[in-house]
């Protein structure tokens, strides 16, 4: 799996859903300092193994409200 900041990812999409933008704006920067490319699109693509579509979801709208790229 390509490096994309380490959990930085998830912690941007809980704290995106939780309404916490001021933190979760500080992990999508890493996310985006480890990939300058990143996009969720590009991200859910390529790396994200989720069973789940809903999983993939509510990942995706986390990621989006973190402020990431689509």
């Amino acid at each position: 799996m390509p490096h994309q900041g380490g959990w930085s990812f998830r912690a941007a999409a809980s704290l995106g859903k939780l309404g916490r933008s001021a933190e979760a704006a500080v992990e999508a920067a890493k996310v985006r300092a480890a990939n300058k490319d990143f996009s969720v699109s590009g991200f859910m693509r390529s790396t994200i193994l989720l069973e789940r579509e809903e999983d993939r979801e509510d990942l995706r709208q986390g990621l989006l409200l973190a402020g990431l790229p689509e």
